[in-house]
């Protein structure tokens, strides 16, 4: 089912960089799968992660480049 894809970046080139690190994604990949077998371990570094992006708001963020970098004012 995958052959043509795998063909076209194989064989045609992979002009847009695909596969340059697919291999270090692979491996990401297979860390993360044993890691999530570790129920408990799993569980803490879910929640730490979670607790540590309190901060982040895709509406704040939205808001502060509007603000700040392209210099836009709120509509309301």
């Amino acid at each position: 089912m995958f052959a043509p894809l795998v063909d076209s970046l194989s064989g045609q080139g992979d002009h847009y960089m695909h596969l340059a690190d697919f291999a270090d994604y692979a491996a990401a990949q297979e860390r993360a799968a044993a890691d999530f077998c570790k129920t408990s371990d799993w569980s803490a570094r879910a929640l730490i992660n979670v607790a540590r992006s309190a901060r982040f708001s895709s509406d704040r963020t939205i808001r502060e480049y509007a603000g700040e970098i392209w210099g836009l004012k709120q509509v309301v």
